[in-house]
């Protein structure tokens, strides 16, 4: 997994891992890298990673939103945002 220079451990990953429509990506953990986990952002409590463009070679951070559960409190999925208004939703992966 690549990470971008002067921000260690903030992972970068290609766009083309996601579905997009307009602003709004979609993905799930399995289509990321193996061992893609988020890192913290600066000396903050914010968690992000990098999408790089696929098309364009624009890179933007996105950071930590929100999680939605389903009715027996697990995580569904997590949210993310960028601060030019993107959104991208990774999908936990389930075994069944």
């Amino acid at each position: 997994m690549d990470t971008l220079n002067g921000l260690k451990g903030i992972p970068v990953v290609c766009g083309s891992k996601f579905d997009w429509k307009g602003i709004t990506g979609w993905s799930n953990y399995r289509r990321l890298e193996p061992g893609f986990e988020p890192g913290y952002v600066g000396y903050t409590d914010d968690v992000g990673f990098y999408v790089k463009s696929h098309r364009t070679g624009i890179t933007k951070l996105f950071i930590y939103d929100c999680s939605v559960l389903d009715e027996d409190g697990n995580c569904e999925r997590t949210e993310w945002t960028s601060a030019e208004g993107f959104r991208i939703e990774i999908e936990q992966c389930t075994t069944s």
